[in-house]
């Protein structure tokens, strides 16, 4: 008889996620009235030249209500970006991008909280793994026009992303509408 999966989290996944969230990049900082987990993650961003970014992700967690806190990252005295947040109690996420790095790497982290003498300190941002996600159509039973419909997303993202589709897989004959075949060559 197969056991069970325990509720909530998945145990296979687990670990990773934990190691992703309180991984060996990440570095844990005591600013003012709250603290500061900042962690390199593998999520890019295209920027408007072409070149692509990384986050740094700073996980603020307060006790109290801060106010507005002004966080920015830097390369030498180069201002790469800076956002300004309300920090209220409890947890709160802030994404600042960096160029990408190819090898590690520190940039200067300055926190400026009202009240307070700014916060100085270094962030060694790490390479990040790229993945490629793939994402597949599936149907089963739907009539010709929730095929048409359900083909629409595809139609969208090559318009939108100019992304060349060219390839469709049927694994479930039964499935399959009597339209699948010209629905396909339309799309």
């Amino acid at each position: 008889m197969p056991s069970k999966r325990p509720a909530g989290d998945d145990l296979r996944t687990q670990k990773a996620r934990e190691e992703m969230i309180q991984g060996p990049s990440a570095v844990d900082l005591d600013v003012h009235d709250f603290s500061v987990r900042a962690v390199g993650l593998p999520l890019f961003r295209r920027m408007e030249d072409g070149i692509l970014s990384q986050v740094l992700r700073l996980v603020v967690q307060a006790e109290s209500a801060a106010g507005d806190v002004t966080f920015t990252v830097s390369d030498g005295d180069t201002t790469l970006a800076r956002a300004r947040v309300r920090i209220d109690d409890g947890r709160t996420l802030v994404h600042l991008f960096v160029p990408e790095v190819y090898e590690p790497r520190t940039f200067g982290l300055r926190v400026e909280a009202r009240g307070g003498e700014p916060f100085e300190a270094g962030v060694e941002i790490r390479p990040q793994r790229k993945w490629s996600v793939f994402l597949v159509h599936h149907s089963h039973l739907y009539s010709i026009d929730e095929l048409a419909r359900q083909i629409r997303f595809a139609d969208e993202l090559r318009e939108r992303y100019n992304v060349l589709i060219q390839t469709a897989m049927q694994t479930d004959v039964p499935g399959a509408t009597v339209g699948l075949l010209s629905s396909l060559v339309d799309a």
